[in-house]
């Protein structure tokens, strides 16, 4: 079994891939090698894993626009919050609980909701057309909290806002229940929702970086358990972690 490792990480926040709505990405030309690798081993019969590092709630599309949506996937992020096995569903605005007094303003761009003749949310779109995130704003027209939706049709995390400022984000389960809290103004400290302890291993970290690296660690543990295989595991985790300039990392294990 060959295992990619792919280096998907944001410019801004490093353990979240960059999510740039349609209108805004100038068309850009998206080109990464693995998907022609993955594609290579495809061809051959050649037994092959995704690892997904980094946060990415549309990480179905975005394969499925490069061929290779069919790629046995390990995201752990999916592992983080619980999300196995779930039914995917096409989610419409009409889906969505809305107030009697709201009205719908649709433009080519997005969606925007009016509330007493003020903005109260505007509902964005991806390039394949699901809804990829919700946006609402407070009386004083500054943004409150931005619910970012998983290409699978339900909500994947909450980012709450204090005076239009990112203050954290919350991940969720498929309840719709945080299992762990990123405080985006304190360098990225996270907090663990306490009913969900016995799935970590504190319940404070530093980052997301070392909650990565502890379930990323898990992983490893369970695909391969010798002895002469955990040595090279840290030096594994360590390479992976510290976005090394490599587009992408091939093990085989």
């Amino acid at each position: 079994m060959y295992y990619f490792i792919p280096a998907w990480y944001g410019s801004e926040r490093q353990w979240h891939a960059d999510v740039i709505p349609w209108y805004h990405s100038q068309f850009r030309f998206e080109f990464d090698d693995t998907f022609n690798q993955i594609r290579l081993f495809q061809r051959q019969g050649i037994p092959s894993r995704l690892l997904v590092l980094a946060y990415q709630p549309h990480l179905r599309y975005f394969l499925h626009r490069h061929g290779v949506l069919e790629t046995d996937v390990y995201s752990v992020f999916d592992d983080m919050q619980d999300f196995y096995g779930l039914h995917t569903q096409v989610l419409h605005i009409r889906d969505i609980e809305w107030d009697s007094d709201c009205q719908f303003l649709y433009s080519p761009f997005a969606i925007i909701v009016q509330k007493k003749g003020k903005k109260y949310a505007q509902v964005e779109h991806g390039v394949e057309g699901f809804i990829s995130e919700i946006r609402y704003f407070d009386p004083n027209g500054q943004i409150s909290k931005r619910y970012i939706m998983d290409d699978r049709g339900f909500v994947s995390s909450v980012i709450y806002f204090e005076d239009g400022q990112a203050m954290y984000q919350d991940y969720l389960d498929p309840k719709g229940i945080w299992r762990f809290r990123e405080y985006i103004q304190e360098e990225g400290r996270i907090e663990i929702n306490p009913i969900f302890a016995y799935r970590f291993k504190l319940l404070n970290y530093r980052n997301l970086e070392h909650l990565v690296a502890e379930f990323f660690d898990n992983y490893l543990k369970k695909i391969r358990k010798s002895r002469i295989f955990l040595s090279f595991r840290r030096i594994l985790i360590m390479i992976s972690l510290s976005l090394i300039i490599f587009q992408v990392l091939i093990l085989k294990f």
